[in-house]
């Protein structure tokens, strides 16, 4: 008998040795011959694997704690490895030696080393498990230990990930959703699917059967169902144009952060390969359970717009729910905008890292136009143009602290009582403030102050919707500017040239084409 190279035996031998038993000595032979060469196979393949998570250090020109972190988990799994492939040759090696035994041996003896040989070979498959085991979670090891500190940011991740070799990025996705799914950096394809197995075992935990909920559960079990429901609807929304199915993508999703309210980000359409993509983020008070749904419909709506206004391009609009919303309560604070322009700011910069150039949108509505405003100023290069709907303010000065040499726009209905409030620096509307004004009014041509106003902004056939859209899709150079406002103290003393004016109304014609109607 020899031993191959990799600690198996030569293919000549083994056939020697069971050639000329019968019985079950000849069948359990062969079994264990096969089961030893599989674990052959599979030594040899966690073995390239390891040697290939070598390559993305040396890219990367990691050094100091992270390297040696990497290098000791590279160097645990490869012995693993190696490990596993001395136990398979022995396991070869004992077949080989009882299969050719069981050949001279009498017959009541024949029982006696069958025993022999399957407490040999139980004890060799134990340990074997056992390694083999201990490599896969090695390769969880490497992934905890190997990522770039977090100073690398979103971009050191993505180049992270695209050294690592295929096949380990195909094991890593489906056995660590939990790192992948918020992991800034990876793709969004790959961060969606690790999401939403995380979704599909947060949906198996709650149908368990469970004593009386407190708060915080009853808010996380809503925000897992609706997001369950919003990312189902979104699957089977089609495109207005072409009518093939939008797609969806679970981009973020936490739906225990801050007590159950939830951190979700859901996009329409593909944010790897289309030209646009837009961040829409809502304001006062909403939460995943219970405003995932109107946020997910007003998404819907741009979304389609969009594509109808350009419909040779591709849009993506992510309904963006990921941040502690204040209550009413809470609403005159603006540590809550703060907090959630960064994370805002975070998952755009995530994006924008995993592809090549896009024109990025960001969208706010009320409160959470104060959100979008910071979250611009963050990441002045990876946000193109700002939209701030029935804003109360966006936290600076002018618009050019926002984005310079950029857009800000900005669509304030003046019957909308938000936007004249002014509270977290001067009206976005009025002319000091420097953006540009949407037209805004709705079309029921009312007059006086009222909170309807507020939530209508991209309401179906609205021209703010139309003028938002063609901003999102970079079409601005026909759109109609609104003159500022003249604005004294909170709209007490202030002039609003759009007052009276009925807002216009669009649809599309059979050809697609957006028209006014109204």
């Amino acid at each position: 008998m020899s031993i191959d190279g990799a600690g198996g035996v030569s293919g000549a031998d083994a056939a020697g040795g069971v050639s000329g038993a019968d019985g079950a000595g000849a069948a359990l032979a062969e079994s264990a011959l096969a089961a030893a060469h599989g674990l052959l196979r599979a030594a040899a393949g966690i073995e390239s694997v390891a040697a290939g998570l070598v390559l993305p250090a040396a890219g990367l020109g990691w050094t100091g704690v992270a390297a040696g972190m990497y290098d000791a988990a590279v160097g645990e799994l490869t012995g693993r490895a190696a490990d596993l492939g001395r136990l398979t040759g022995a396991a070869a090696a004992t077949l080989q030696r009882h299969s050719a035994a069981l050949l001279d041996a009498a017959a009541d003896e024949v029982d006696e080393r069958l025993r022999r040989l399957r407490a040999d070979l139980d004890e060799i498959a134990a340990e074997a498990l056992l390694i083999a085991l201990g490599a896969r979670d090695g390769l969880g090891a490497v992934l905890h230990t190997a990522l770039p500190d977090g100073g690398a940011g979103a971009e050191g991740v993505h180049r992270w990930w695209t050294t690592l070799p295929l096949p380990l990025r195909a094991r890593l996705a489906p056995e660590h959703p939990d790192l992948l799914g918020g992991l800034a950096g990876v793709p969004v394809a790959v961060r969606s699917a690790s999401n939403e197995r995380l979704l599909a075992a947060d949906l198996r935990r709650w149908a368990l059967p469970r004593g009386p909920l407190s708060v915080e559960q009853a808010r996380e079990l809503l925000a897992v169902r609706a997001t369950a429901e919003q990312l189902s609807r979104a699957r089977a929304a089609r495109d207005p144009v072409t009518g093939a199915l939008r797609g969806a993508a679970l981009l973020v999703y936490d739906p225990a952060f801050s007590g159950g309210e939830g951190r979700v980000a859901l996009v329409l359409g593909d944010a790897a390969s289309a030209e646009h993509v837009a961040f829409l983020v809502p304001g006062l008070d909403s939460d995943v359970g219970g405003d995932l749904t109107s946020l997910t419909d007003d998404a819907g709506r741009l979304a389609d717009a969009a594509s109808l206004d350009a419909p040779g391009e591709r849009t993506a609009v992510v309904a963006w729910m990921g941040y502690d919303a204040p209550e009413l309560s809470d609403v005159a604070l603006e540590a809550p905008a703060v907090l959630g322009a960064r994370l805002l700011a975070a998952d755009v910069r995530a994006v924008a890292a995993t592809r090549g150039p896009v024109h990025v949108t960001v969208v706010g509505h009320s409160y959470g136009s104060t959100t979008a405003a910071g979250a611009a100023r963050e990441q002045p290069t990876e946000v193109d143009d700002l939209v701030l709907m029935g804003s109360p303010g966006a936290g600076a000065r002018q618009a050019g602290d926002l984005l310079p040499g950029r857009h800000v726009y900005v669509a304030a209905d003046s019957r909308d009582p938000v936007s004249w409030l002014g509270w977290f620096g001067p009206d976005p509307a009025g002319e000091e403030f420097g953006a540009v004004r949407l037209p805004a009014q709705s079309a029921d041509g009312a007059h006086g102050l009222s909170f309807a106003a507020h939530s209508g902004y991209l309401d179906a056939g609205s021209e703010s919707l139309h003028a938002v859209s063609h901003v999102v899709v970079g079409d601005v150079a026909e759109l109609r500017r609104t003159p500022p406002r003249d604005q004294v103290l909170w709209g007490l003393l202030g002039r609003d040239p759009e007052s009276g004016r009925r807002g216009a109304t669009y649809g599309f014609d059979r050809h697609g084409l957006d028209v006014r109607t109204g």
